[in-house]
């Protein structure tokens, strides 16, 4: 059934016969002359756009912390909307401009002068940009695939192997999506097209890795517990803001637990609508959790039913443009529509929170220092708590390797 929404979405596209979207974007920007081109942006949320003197253009989706330290920094007014803000700092930092920012983004320049196009989202991926190069030699950008798998036309083809992949739930490369042709642009990096001498040369560069940072040094446990949960609060308190019914992913889990009393200790407690789905598995239900956190917090839960499995793989297809389905999705999709109905303009969730605190990192961090030959640490970071534990994480990383799998397979 996966494979069949994947059918559906290249044969739309081929009876579009590359025809541009039906619901127009909301900003359309011929960047260029017709021969190299046209940049286009459809944006889910608001986006901002500015147009410097100089005709450089940015175009900006963002929720961007600490406002008032970027602009004291550039020596602008910190009253400045978000695009003009960044225009501001691309004229300081050019294209170094994404790692001096804090927040979630998506971000567009165009520079006239250098003939170049600039694409860039945040560290986590909270802002989506993806980008393709068009058969008429052009370059075309959006923040959803859908109005590029239109403009790609009869060129569109599914990436089979990506889409094997990820049935598989083996890794993939972060940009490359389920069609040949239209990349994703990856978390933490700028993709910067080149639109000189024909064909646009495509370029990408790391801006941010976690391993870059310093590492903390305190003197206790307490002071590393305080630390992160002052770190936590200040992340809540920045993405429930100062208005607005804010829906939070809500379970029985430390994760999601402690986003929901962080947010109404910081006072957004009338504004809070926590959302519970309760899985069809007995074994799997929260439900004795969640009321001891509804009368703890004094914030009351809403409680949902899992989405269908077909409806959620119907409606998951439309939203994201690629064909995608893993096994929570059904309580994803439930959360977003109690969001929605309870006219939340902000969702919160503590899922994937396992994946940065305790032991599931070592499925993507020892690898890591496996590829980068740092034996030595790699040795001493593998988990220390049982023997079994130890040799599956030691065997998981190195099944993991470039030279391991080709192998893998030649071994049958």
């Amino acid at each position: 059934r996966l494979l069949g929404v994947a059918r559906r979405m290249t044969s739309e596209a081929e009876v579009s016969g590359g025809a541009a979207p039906s619901t127009p974007p909301s900003v359309k920007l011929a960047v260029d002359e017709v021969a190299s081109g046209l940049a286009v942006l459809r944006t889910a949320r608001s986006c901002e756009v500015a147009i410097g003197l100089d005709g450089v253009v940015a175009l900006v989706a963002a929720r961007l912390d600490e406002r008032a330290s970027l602009a004291a920094r550039l020596g602008v007014d910190a009253a400045l909307g978000d695009a003009e803000l960044l225009l501001a700092g691309y004229r300081r930092w050019s294209a170094a401009l994404p790692g001096e920012v804090v927040g979630d983004f998506a971000l567009v320049l165009w520079d006239p002068a250098e003939r170049r196009l600039l694409c860039a989202v945040d560290p986590q991926g909270i802002g989506l940009l993806f980008t393709a190069e068009l058969p008429t030699g052009g370059v075309a950008f959006a923040s959803h695939p859908t109005p590029l798998r239109h403009l790609l036309g009869d060129e569109l083809r599914l990436d089979t192997e990506i889409l094997a992949r990820y049935l598989c739930r083996l890794p993939t490369e972060p940009s490359r999506t389920s069609f040949v042709g239209l990349r994703r642009v990856a978390p933490g990096t700028t993709v910067a097209f080149q639109l000189r001498d024909g064909s646009p040369r495509r370029t990408v560069q790391r801006y941010w890795d976690l391993s870059s940072f310093p590492r903390l040094q305190l003197r206790s446990p307490e002071e590393y517990l305080e630390a992160y949960r002052s770190a936590l609060e200040r992340a809540v308190t920045r993405r429930i803001g100062g208005e607005g019914i804010v829906a939070i992913a809500q379970s029985g889990g430390l994760d999601s637990a402690s986003i929901l009393g962080l947010a109404a200790r910081g006072g957004a407690g009338p504004r809070l609508r926590p959302i519970y789905v309760a899985p069809l598995e007995a074994s799997c239900d929260e439900s004795e959790l969640v009321t001891q956190l509804e009368g703890h917090v004094g914030v009351p839960v809403l409680e949902r039913r899992p989405a269908a499995d077909l409806e959620t793989l119907r409606r998951v297809g439309e939203a994201v443009g690629e064909p995608r389905y893993l096994d929570h999705f059904p309580i994803a999709w439930s959360v977003l529509e109690g969001a929605r109905a309870a006219g939340a303009t902000r969702l919160l969730t503590g899922l994937y929170g396992d994946l940065v605190s305790g032991s599931v990192p070592a499925s993507a961090w020892l690898p890591s220092l496996l590829r980068a030959h740092a034996w030595a640490t790699w040795w001493a970071e593998l988990p220390r708590t049982s023997h079994w534990r130890m040799l599956r994480t030691a065997l998981g990383s190195i099944r993991s390797l470039p030279t391991s799998e080709p192998l893998l397979r030649h071994r049958g």
